[in-house]
């Protein structure tokens, strides 16, 4: 058997599904979007992004996009925020893991 490669993004912990969800709930309020308004953007019915406001759904790649776009978020906070790691910033972590791991230690001690 051969082995095989860890996925990029593990599956979703409910927890933290479910900060995500709610995190996502009051930046739409914020802004003044109903979830109607802003499933519209997403290209997604309401039920799917209430779904996803109380962690039982994830949205897509796309929908993570079109989300932060819509809220005037920076995308990749948005895909970090719902515990998906965008490929661009893979590439950067994998050229350099120590200086990475090295920041982490150091924003842990701070």
């Amino acid at each position: 058997e051969g082995a095989v490669a860890p996925s990029a993004t593990p599956p979703p912990d409910p927890d933290d599904a479910h900060a995500f969800g709610a995190w996502l709930k009051q930046r739409r309020a914020a802004r003044g979007y109903s979830q109607q308004d802003l499933a519209g953007m997403l290209g997604v019915s309401a039920a799917h992004l209430s779904r996803v406001e109380s962690g039982e759904k994830r949205l897509s790649d796309e929908g993570i996009e079109r989300a932060a776009e819509a809220l005037g978020i920076d995308p990749h906070e948005l895909a970090l925020r719902a515990g998906v790691v965008p490929p661009a910033l893979l590439r950067a972590l994998a050229r350099d893991p120590r200086a990475f791991l090295a920041w982490c230690a150091a924003a842990q001690g701070a």
